[in-house]
């Protein structure tokens, strides 16, 4: 995944998957793998996911902060659910 070494790892809240923490930002800056939900709203989020903060913004799997459209949740937009397989470190 090349999440940097020195992040902290825990379990997630929920109890499937996991949360990667940058440490110099645990508040705002994360990474959420999770082994997909079934029965999910979007497609992305019933297969093996990431969802990817950054100083707060969600980032896409290009590594570009997703923008809340007018009257939508970016959290929970399926372009915030990028594919496990197709998930880079930026």
């Amino acid at each position: 995944m090349g999440v940097p070494s020195d992040w902290i790892v825990k379990q997630e809240k929920f109890g499937q998957g996991i949360r990667f923490m940058d440490p110099k930002n645990l508040a705002n800056s994360h990474i959420r793998v999770s082994p997909g939900i079934n029965g999910a709203d979007h497609a992305a989020s019933r297969i093996p996911n990431v969802k990817y903060y950054k100083n707060g913004a969600p980032i896409d799997a290009n590594g570009n902060p997703i923008v809340a459209k007018s009257g939508l949740n970016q959290n929970k937009s399926a372009e915030v659910h990028i594919p496990y397989d197709k998930f880079k470190f930026h």
